[in-house]
């Protein structure tokens, strides 16, 4: 703990990291706790610190990852739904060909020359 000159409670706070809400009080009193840490405090911190970031690096690297996937997941669904409508036209395509080309029962042919009779003497 930093005594004396930086004072009992703002020393223990700087060595524990945490802050007063006075932003320059905590900016002196983190100064001083490295002000009075060793090269092998200093060395400790750093690597901390380094750890810290390539823990960033990594979780974001897996969350980039993550979205590639999503993305290339997303993108097949929308194929498959492409081809899937494709396949729909082309078989609602044949089947009204196939309907226009078979010949009318003969009830039906009937009932419509009924239908143009009754339209031509009205």
């Amino acid at each position: 703990m930093i005594e004396g000159r930086w004072g009992g409670a703002h020393g223990s706070r700087a060595l524990k990291g945490e802050r007063n809400g006075n932003c320059r009080h905590a900016a002196i009193d983190g100064l001083a706790a490295r002000v009075m840490m060793g090269p092998e405090e200093m060395a400790l911190l750093r690597l901390a610190r380094a750890a810290a970031a390539q823990r960033r690096l990594v979780a974001s690297a897996a969350q980039q990852e993550r979205d590639a996937r999503a993305a290339a997941a997303q993108r097949r669904l929308v194929a498959a739904a492409a081809q899937q409508d494709d396949w729909i036209r082309r078989c609602l395509q044949r089947q009204y060909e196939d309907a226009l080309a078979a010949p009318l029962s003969p009830r039906l042919a009937t009932l419509i020359t009924q239908l143009e009779t009754q339209d031509v003497s009205a």
